[in-house]
């Protein structure tokens, strides 16, 4: 009898014990998640950037196909080493897999739609640990440009988050790489809105980041001398000027087209720029 009770106190003390190991675990890992949350915080706070960017244990392949599209018309993804051309294939597979594309008005939705449209959110995003949004479930393409029973106005592209939608006009966002130095990209404008809608809503290392210099590049935009300096140049288009989220949209085109012209013009805000989507010429 007494045996018996030895056995069951100390069958009890056994598991009361590898429940306090098991609780003890636990709140170590929480622990450690903020501990390196906080880490990073502080790092990205002196050096404007996350600790890491790219790490995928299970990288994603194109196909064939998919991957011809990015080596015969993307050349952001041509300039790239070998290595970082495997981290950009598994970004846009990823992005490819996530959001459903609807052709809309007999647009079919091909392999060079899906992968063009991918790799220029993908381009805008290179630099950030976080680049798949949660602000939009769907891509809508139409054939050219298209009348918005949401905003009963015709439209190239837009980015719709209550409908958590982002379209575009198809002739019109391919006219955006035929020439490559005219500021204008409709992928990267209305990507750029929907990033710029993503990063207020986020709380990642990324996002603050993104925020910081969109504060930043405000206040520049107090100065009323740098204003009209900015205005009288010529080289931002008059639209940049109608509201603080469409000049962000511009100046990211800008920034992507022509960046000598734009850090040689305007160092401080591609300066800013450059550390809020932490972009680094690979």
């Amino acid at each position: 009898m007494i045996a018996l009770y030895f056995l069951v106190a100390t069958s009890t003390e056994e598991a009361d014990l590898r429940a306090m190991w098991s609780v003890m675990a636990i709140v170590l890992m929480i622990l450690l998640f903020y501990g390196i949350r906080l880490l990073e915080l502080v790092y990205a706070y002196f050096c404007k950037k996350p600790f890491y960017v790219h790490l995928y244990l299970f990288p994603k392949r194109l196909t064939n196909e998919q991957l011809f599209v990015l080596q015969t018309q993307f050349p952001f993804y041509q300039k790239l080493t070998p290595r970082y051309q495997a981290y950009f294939e598994h970004r846009v597979r990823r992005f490819i897999l996530k959001y459903r594309f609807i052709g809309q008005q007999g647009q079919p939705i091909t392999d060079e739609v899906k992968v063009l449209i991918a790799a220029t959110s993908v381009m805008l995003t290179f630099g950030m640990r976080n680049y798949l949004y949660t602000v939009f479930t769907k891509i809508v393409v139409f054939p050219s440009k298209y009348y918005s029973a949401a905003t009963q106005a015709y439209h190239i592209g837009e980015f719709n988050p209550a409908l958590k939608t982002i379209a575009f006009s198809w002739e019109d966002f391919v006219a955006g790489y035929q020439d490559a130095h005219d500021n204008r990209n409709l992928g990267l404008h209305e990507f750029s809105h929907a990033l710029h809608f993503q990063c207020a809503k986020s709380h990642h290392v990324s996002a603050i980041l993104f925020e910081k210099m969109f504060v930043k590049i405000l206040q520049e935009l107090k100065n009323p001398e740098y204003s009209e300096q900015l205005r009288e140049s010529g080289y931002f288009r008059a639209y940049a000027f109608e509201n603080r989220y469409e000049f962000l949209a511009v100046l990211l085109e800008h920034f992507f087209e022509t960046p000598e012209t734009f850090r040689n013009h305007f160092l401080v805000l591609y300066d800013h720029i450059q550390k809020m989507i932490n972009f680094r010429d690979r």
